[in-house]
């Protein structure tokens, strides 16, 4: 059996750059869903008129749990080099992409950041699956 030491100098580089991805776009994802959740981000509510959504609220929680989580969990997998970590790596990239497109079509407007979003979500998706498949167990 193999130390987490072991592990961790046997591991691939881009496994160790897609865990730094996912842990700061999950950190940042949660602590921008909380900020929502908070006060709205200092963002007018006007913003919101043609979405389903009467304020910041409901949204800033599924930033959180959703991209947030599945950012974290995704990370936290990598970083176990759990044999789930390639399809969460590639999940949640998926749908921050996804996410990104559904906002910028909710509020009728696109912004860098959405657009730099969408880029990290579809390249941690696809670099995820090029990983190679980890053994169970």
């Amino acid at each position: 059996m193999m130390s987490v030491a072991g592990r961790m100098r046997s591991r691939p580089a881009v496994e160790h750059g897609l865990t730094a991805v996912h842990t700061v776009v999950g950190v940042a994802a949660v602590a921008a869903g909380m900020g929502l959740v908070r006060n709205g981000l200092g963002l007018s509510e006007e913003l919101l008129l043609s979405t389903p959504f009467d304020n910041w609220f409901l949204p800033g929680v599924l930033i959180a749990l959703g991209i947030g989580g599945s950012q974290v969990l995704a990370a936290a997998l990598l970083a176990a080099h759990d044999p789930q970590a390639r399809a969460a790596s590639m999940a949640a990239g998926v749908v921050l992409a996804c996410w990104t497109v559904l906002q910028s079509l909710l509020l009728h407007r696109v912004e860098p950041l959405e657009l730099a979003l969408f880029v990290v979500g579809l390249t941690t998706a696809a670099v995820a699956k090029r990983l190679p498949r980890l053994a169970e167990g």
